[in-house]
């Protein structure tokens, strides 16, 4: 009898096919080994102090940091977060600040790195101009951390640009004085959001699409200041 020739035995896979199988297997395990590694207290002690030091370094002052948490890679823990300013007093006193980045590549190569949600909560600023200065403490920082595009091209060195899209504010006491126009304000807010469409630290520029207050309390004071 005539008999239909048998089909092909399927054979071993191709080579190509059994080397993307092993780098896949070998990237996802190198990947979960890191996210553990990172989830170790004597790691994130290690991340904390790293980015304590490399502050202290740009500022050129105290930088304090209790604790550094890193969640499957694009959610950022800061705990305690302590920095002081020029005059020797507080800048920024926050108890929690939690960083939620955008990942994508896509968007990485558009905009830079881009922050989708920062949660801040029990924080205090404290932006001050004493008698004589021509920036406050926090524009000083800003400029330390962020250098204008002037600087920028003198020494060649381009900072990949931050982006922030939404702003959630708890619990947060914001205090401005300035020496030279004799003016207070005093913010507390209880809660607020604010939509960002656009930001250029360096040129300390935003661009706010829309702001959400819940039951601020505004302190506001003049006096006569001396003459420049």
């Amino acid at each position: 009898p005539i008999t239909d020739p048998s089909p092909e035995s399927a054979g071993p896979p191709p080579r190509k096919k059994r080397w993307l199988g092993r780098i896949l297997r070998w990237l996802f395990f190198f990947l979960l080994t890191v996210l553990l590694t990172l989830q170790l207290p004597f790691v994130q002690q290690q991340i904390a102090q790293y980015v304590v030091k490399r502050m202290e370094q740009t500022l050129g002052t105290p930088v304090s940091l209790e604790s550094v948490k890193i969640a499957w890679f694009d959610e950022l823990t800061l705990k305690n977060l302590y920095l002081e300013d020029i005059y020797g007093d507080t800048l920024l006193a926050s108890g929690s600040l939690i960083a939620d980045f955008n990942l994508s590549p896509l968007a990485i190569y558009r905009r830079g790195i881009e922050i989708e949600a920062l949660d801040l909560q029990g924080a205090r600023f404290n932006i001050q101009r004493a008698f004589g200065d021509s920036l406050s403490n926090l524009q000083v920082t800003l400029h330390k951390l962020f250098p204008p595009k002037a600087q920028i091209d003198s020494t060649g060195k381009r900072p990949i640009p931050l982006n922030l899209k939404e702003l959630y504010l708890k619990d947060i006491h914001f205090t401005q004085r300035d020496s030279i126009k004799g003016s207070y304000l005093g913010v507390y807010l209880t809660e607020s959001q604010i939509y960002v469409n656009s930001m250029n630290l360096p040129e300390q520029k935003i661009d706010i699409n829309s702001i959400n207050i819940r039951r601020p309390i505004v302190t506001l004071n003049n006096w006569h200041a001396p003459p420049v």
